[in-house]
């Protein structure tokens, strides 16, 4: 089992959080940028952002290279198969 029933709910959360607080901040972090530094501050804010997710997802690239999918009822390679799973997959 890859997550505990009673605990999913709650790691869930703790991985959800921060998708809810940074686009909720980010108005106020253009709008301080654009106050303080003008336009193009805000323009080189928004360049930098998408370069580091660039630079994130070429990472990923690289550490999980092919991109293959597996379908969830297929075992974690290397993990022996228990009984029970045996005939459904």
């Amino acid at each position: 089992m890859l997550f505990d029933i009673r605990s999913y709910g709650a790691l869930v959360g703790r991985l959800i959080v921060p998708s809810f607080i940074l686009p909720a901040a980010a108005p106020l972090i253009y709008a301080v940028v654009i106050d303080r530094i003008g336009n193009a501050g805000a323009l080189y804010l928004s360049t930098g952002i998408a370069c580091v997710t660039l630079l994130a997802a070429g990472v990923l690239w690289v550490l999980f290279p092919g991109g293959e999918t597996r379908s969830v009822a297929e075992p974690m390679p290397g993990k022996p198969v228990e009984r029970s799973q045996r005939g459904t997959l």
